[in-house]
């Protein structure tokens, strides 16, 4: 593995996600971890949990792009008026 790259630690038992699969914990010099939970311990700890996310709901992305449009416009408008001044 390249040492810039992150690995999924499991935050409860501390097995390593290689990939898709998770192994029993073997440190290694120079692998950065982030955390996470593994299936077998949010089976364990969280069972109500279901396994996917829920779909986000539609129309969700429209409001963050037209938030982030009404901003840059009132920045471009804020610029304006202070060279005009």
């Amino acid at each position: 593995m390249r040492q810039n790259l992150l690995t999924t630690r499991c935050a409860w038992c501390g097995r390593i996600r290689y990939g898709e699969k998770w192994h029993a914990e073997r440190r290694k010099a120079g692998i950065r971890y982030t955390h996470g939970i593994c299936p077998a311990c949010r089976k364990g700890f969280f069972p109500k949990v279901k396994d996917q996310a829920p779909a986000p709901r539609p129309g969700r992305a429209r409001w963050g792009v037209l938030r982030v449009v009404v901003s840059f416009v009132a920045l471009l408008a804020t610029r304006w008026f202070k060279l005009r001044a």
